[in-house]
């Protein structure tokens, strides 16, 4: 803007309002006329028109809280019927069933049939179905000479075959994407959880923010889980990496900042949902005359689409490594699985152990009636 000379000064806070009407930080500095123009982004909040003003909104953005991921995820039972839907399932149940009495038609009318054994030919129904199981499964089965259950089990294989890769294909699509077990999502739900310390940047517009609302929660969060005054952190950066460090910590921000910090962080983040939507603007003095050639130059960059460049650049994450949003298949992930395969052998104990006791019990009734049959004397009948 063709200023001939400009002088920089730096404040360690944003600015809040103190009890006896006094302003700190960098709206503190503009109050008391030291500087012209606070050249960073305020949020637009009413304590602060009534001693500063502002220039044209810059961009709007949310203020939310972000606490730390969890460490565990939730358990996906449905996984592994998920890639299907349940239309897709009773049509290959239907599939197979239909199949596997079309196999048994053609083997009781087909001419071929009598070169078989009387053992051959008792096939049932379930070992039919069983063996078509089989053929979905891309499992091998019995060759049979007769031409139509060959193509029948041909046509069966290569539908197998195509259902395996699609499901394989969405399955392994299930296990990839975490769903991670959130302990709350509303600062009613962090309020009610009661082990998280809640922080601000100290000296801020969101310090003031909780300072006057009237929303009950948020009054509650001050009072009981907000973190002491001396404690809070003095700025974004320091206060998102405090919810990496410290244990049960949440931190609120703007969805603008946390997008330029994001990459620094030690830890992932997750966002609540938002608390509120804000407007960013430039602070100058009240009556300034600079306020109207710097509004105009806002304007100016906006229809240009300078404006917008500049901010979609400065939100850019920067810095982030290839590789970091890999994530690889967990314990968990697959624990409904392992749960089947361990249900399915305890069952199969079970039904050995009782087929056992089963054959022990006639087996011993076997033994008792030929031994009772043995004990008795012989009669020998004379006419």
């Amino acid at each position: 803007m063709n200023f001939c000379r400009i002088v920089y000064s730096k404040s360690e806070a944003w600015g809040s309002k103190h009890p006896d009407g006094s302003w700190s930080g960098a709206i503190g500095m503009l109050v008391r006329k030291e500087t012209d123009l606070v050249a960073a982004e305020l949020l637009m909040s009413t304590d602060r028109l009534d001693s500063i003003a502002f220039t044209t909104p810059v961009f709007s953005t949310k203020c939310r809280t972000f606490i730390k991921r969890p460490q565990y995820a939730a358990v996906k039972w449905t996984a592994y019927s998920d890639p299907f839907y349940g239309g897709i399932w009773l049509c290959i149940l239907i599939i197979m069933l239909l199949s596997s009495g079309f196999i048994l038609i053609s083997f009781k009318t087909s001419p071929s049939r009598f070169q078989f054994s009387s053992e051959e030919l008792d096939v049932h129904f379930l070992d039919t179905f069983f063996h078509i199981f089989g053929d979905v499964c891309s499992q091998g089965s019995v060759e049979v000479d007769i031409d139509p259950i060959r193509m029948i089990h041909l046509v069966i294989h290569f539908t197998g075959v195509i259902l395996v890769a699609a499901y394989s294909a969405a399955l392994i699509s299930f296990l990839a994407v975490k769903v991670f077990v959130m302990p709350f999502t509303t600062m009613l739900g962090l309020l009610e959880d009661g082990s998280y310390k809640f922080g601000v940047v100290k000296d801020s517009a969101d310090y003031g923010f909780f300072q006057t609302t009237s929303d009950k929660v948020l009054q509650r969060m001050f009072s009981e889980i907000l973190d002491d005054v001396e404690k809070l952190p003095n700025n974004y950066l320091e206060g998102l990496s405090k919810v990496c460090t410290e244990k049960d910590y949440a931190f609120m921000t703007t969805d603008n900042m946390f997008a330029i910090l994001e990459h620094l962080m030690t830890c992932i983040l997750e966002p609540l949902e938002p608390i509120m939507q804000t407007t960013l603007a430039m602070g100058v003095q009240k009556r300034s005359p600079f306020r109207g050639i710097i509004n105009s130059n806002i304007l100016m960059m906006g229809d240009s689409g300078v404006l917008q460049r500049v901010i979609a650049t400065e939100l850019a994450i920067q810095g982030s490594k290839g590789g970091e949003n890999l994530s690889a298949v967990e314990i968990i992930d697959i624990l409904p699985l392992m749960l089947l395969i361990i249900g399915g052998v305890f069952f199969a104990t079970m039904i050995m152990l009782l087929e056992k006791l089963h054959h022990s019990q006639f087996a011993h009734q076997l033994k008792a009636s030929l031994a009772q049959k043995l004990r008795q004397p012989n009669r020998l009948e004379f006419d």
